[in-house]
C-alpha cells in the first residue's frame, strides 16, 4: 500500500469514528483534514516515547569552538561607542549567537567570561556595554572558545536535530541526580556540558506510516476524530470523549514501550504542542 494510501485509510477511520462517510483524498474534506492531519501527527508523536520513533544523538554546544584558523578580534570602546567581537569569516549566525544572548568567552588571555550581546551580524557581536572587554587579536587560537550563551539562568545551548519533535531526555541517568534543562525554541538548554556535548533522546517525525506501530496508528485516528468533533459536529462532549480514550490509550503505548526496554518513567499527555518547556525530565 502506497504513503498515501495508508495516510487516507488513517484519516477515513477518524471520519468513521465521529459518524461521517470516507473520502477519496484528503483535500475533500471543507474542513481542511489534510492540513491538520501532520500536525496532529507530531503532536501525537511527542505525547509518548514511541520506540519507533526514540533516537538518541550527541548535540554539540552553539558558539564558535574551534577558531584555531580563525582571527577574532576584540575591541574595548568607550562611552559611547560598544564593544565588538569580530571574526574574519562570516561564523556568529551560523553558530548561534542572537540578540539579548550572551558570549560566553573562553581560552582568552584578557576577557574570560560572560559578556551580554546586543545585536548580531553574520561577522560581529556588539556588546550591550562599553569597557568591559579588553581589545586583544587571537590568530588562530585553538585554547579560545566563544559559547552562544542563553541570556536565562542556563549556561549552554544546543541546537535540536532537524527532526526532532520532542526531546525526551538528556544525558539520561539511572540515578536520581538528573540533569536539568528546557527545550526552548530550536534549542535545549541547560548548565550539562562535557566535551562540548550532551546526549539526548528525542522522538523524531515519522511520516511513512509504514514505520508507525499499530498502537500509534490507533492514538492517531483517536486524536483526528476529536479534533473532528468540534470542526465537524462542534461537539465539546465529544472531544472530550475520545480526548479520554486518547489518555487511556498513550498509557498502554508508555507501558508497552516500557516492557520493550524503554526506560522512561514520565508520560505527558495534557500537551497539545511540542513547544513546551520541558525542566528535569
Amino acid at each position: 500500500m502506497a504513503e498515501s494510501d495508508n495516510i487516507l485509510e488513517v484519516a477515513n477511520d477518524a471520519l468513521i469514528k465521529v459518524g461521517q462517510k470516507p473520502v477519496a483524498a484528503l483535500t475533500d474534506r471543507p474542513d481542511d483534514l489534510n492540513r491538520i492531519f501532520s500536525t496532529q501527527r507530531d503532536i501525537v508523536l511527542a505525547m509518548a516515547p514511541w520506540t519507533f520513533a526514540m533516537k538518541r544523538s550527541r548535540l554539540t554546544a552553539a558558539g564558535l569552538l574551534d577558531c584555531s584558523s580563525k582571527i577574532i578580534t576584540i575591541i574595548g570602546n568607550t562611552d559611547p561607542t560598544a564593544d565588538t567581537i569580530a571574526d574574519d569569516g562570516t561564523g556568529f549566525v551560523t553558530a548561534g549567537f542572537v540578540g539579548g544572548d550572551r558570549a560566553l568567552i573562553s581560552g582568552s588571555g584578557n576577557n574570560v567570561g560572560s559578556h551580554p550581546i546586543a545585536s548580531v551580524v553574520a561577522a560581529t557581536l556588539t556588546s550591550e556595554i562599553y569597557g568591559s572587554l579588553i581589545t586583544e587579536t587571537l590568530t588562530n587560537d585553538a585554547n579560545l572558545k566563544i559559547y552562544a550563551q542563553p541570556a536565562n539562568r542556563w549556561s549552554y545551548k544546543y541546537a535540536t536535530p532537524s527532526d526532532s519533535v520532542r526531546i525526551w531526555t538528556v544525558n539520561e541517568r539511572t540515578d536520581d541526580d538528573q540533569t536539568l534543562w528546557a527545550e526552548e525554541g530550536d534549542y535545549v538548554v541547560t548548565n550539562d556540558i562535557d566535551n562540548d556535548q550532551i546526549h539526548v533522546n528525542y522522538i523524531s517525525q515519522v511520516s511513512d506510516p509504514a514505520d508507525w506501530s499499530k498502537l500509534f496508528r490507533e492514538c492517531l485516528t483517536i486524536k483526528l476524530a476529536s479534533e473532528l468533533a468540534m470542526s465537524i459536529k462542534e461537539s465539546l462532549d465529544e472531544k472530550k470523549m475520545w480526548t479520554k480514550h486518547l489518555d487511556y490509550k498513550l498509557k498502554q503505548a508508555f507501558a508497552r514501550n516500557a516492557d520493550d526496554g524503554n526506560t522512561v518513567k514520565n508520560i505527558d499527555t495534557s500537551r497539545s504542542s511540542t513547544g513546551w518547556q520541558k525542566a528535569g525530565r
